[in-house]
């Protein structure tokens, strides 16, 4: 394994004896979680520091899911509140102040919500376990309570490792070595899944312990039970949920060199030098433009129309892996692509793009610090150019400043497989 985004987090924090504040939890507060409920003494310990609330009707939907917006409500109300009160105003959706105190505090780095034009559309989206892994740890960075971590060591009692996706494995290792995640009861850590109101109170609750040198004496579980999400929330809560879960992606099963000879098809079909507008834009199926059903146009939702060297790269990702494949990784790390994965370039993370390609060869030079790609790519004018063709064949990618790294752009990178 490969420890992504930064060397982290938290060793053992010293916990004074004075300094605990020491809380039983007996009386039952929800109706819908009894006593034997692994999660229910985090449930009211969160419920009466008024972290989280019920759903009305003394109830408290325990299983089910966390949208985005409302995991990153619940960590700002508990640990920044100031921060929240800045930004309230009468005149904004319910979320908007959290979200601002969340980016203001740093903690949407490297998470989906990191673009705020992704607000919007993602704020009632169920929250992956991924993704509550990667802002838990952004919270305790930006505290300072950092230290280096070996994923490995981390990762001694998880069986799924190797199914942990590169991109989350550092956060999700800092999240274990401080304890305040554990994993289910069959040892995996199903990061797809959706986080549920229960397993988000968990979280807070053990956060509060670590940040504030707090304990609760509420009998904590060395699992938790993973129970499926309610497909529909209470119709009685007060705050917004998500209407059901978001559904696990099926990943696409396609093998390197399965990718590489359906790029040589393409190739073949489309020489280099070929003008493609004929076959995309001219066509009764696409209609004077492409349509990509999961990319979208770049520009716009998904189910848009893409132009030019969208458009192409969008055909050709739908050429190699098929219309209906799902995209498995959206991320900004030039050490992280493969080949295969479409690659759109702009300004920065709030701008268009300008720019877009599909990667066809990758390679790298350890002596200068550089990536070097094959690409192929279009012209305004719908021309394919496949790059091995090209400048000594590949594109370089300096990423040491010190080298002169001006070709250091800011990169999207949607990955099928």
């Amino acid at each position: 394994m490969q420890n992504y985004k930064r060397h982290l987090l938290i060793g053992a924090v010293c916990m004074i004896a004075s300094g605990f504040i020491r809380t039983a939890y007996a009386s039952q507060q929800f109706t819908d979680v009894p006593s034997t409920h692994w999660a229910a003494g985090y449930i009211t310990a969160a419920a009466n520091n008024n972290y989280v609330s019920g759903v009305g009707n003394n109830k408290f939907n325990p299983n089910a899911p966390v949208s985005h917006a409302e995991f990153h409500a619940m960590i700002t109300k508990t640990f920044v509140p100031h921060q929240v009160e800045k930004f309230k105003d009468e005149n904004q959706t319910w979320y908007m102040p959290f979200m601002k105190a969340s980016e203001a505090m740093g903690y949407t780095d490297s998470t989906m919500m990191k673009d705020t034009s992704n607000w919007k559309t993602m704020a009632s989206t169920p929250m992956t376990r991924y993704e509550m892994a990667m802002l838990v740890h952004n919270v305790f960075y930006y505290r300072g309570m950092t230290t280096n971590i070996d994923p490995t060591n981390a990762f001694i009692k998880l069986r799924d490792t190797d199914n942990v996706k590169d991109y989350y494995i550092s956060s999700i290792a800092d999240c274990y070595t401080l304890g305040i995640l554990s994993g289910s009861s069959d040892g995996k850590f199903h990061g797809d899944d959706p986080v549920t109101r229960a397993e988000a109170c968990a979280v807070l609750i053990r956060m509060d312990e670590k940040i504030n040198n707090k304990q609760y004496n509420i009998g904590k579980p060395q699992t938790e039970t993973q129970a499926k999400p309610q497909t529909k929330p209470d119709t009685t809560q007060t705050t917004p949920e998500p209407t059901k879960p978001s559904q696990k992606p099926n990943h696409n099963t396609m093998t390197e060199d399965q990718v590489i000879a359906k790029l040589k098809e393409l190739e073949a079909r489309f020489p280099d030098g070929t003008n493609w507008e004929k076959d995309i834009y001219n066509s009764d199926e696409y209609g004077g433009s492409y349509r990509s059903k999961v990319l979208g146009s770049g520009n716009d939702s998904n189910g848009s129309y893409a132009k030019d060297c969208a458009a192409w790269a969008m055909y050709a990702s739908d050429y190699v892996f098929g219309a209906n494949a799902p995209v498995i990784d959206k991320h900004h790390d030039w050490k992280k692509i493969k080949v295969g994965d479409v690659v759109a370039y702009s300004d920065g993370p709030n701008e268009k793009p300008y720019h877009w390609d599909i990667i066809t060869d990758i390679g790298f030079d350890e002596k200068y610090d550089e990536f070097t790609f094959h690409t192929a790519s279009s012209s305004d004018h719908h021309i394919v150019n496949w790059s091995k063709y090209y400048n000594n064949g590949m594109h370089q990618i300096e990423l040491d400043p010190e080298l002169g790294g001006s070709n250091v752009y800011y990169i999207t990178v949607y990955s099928r497989y």
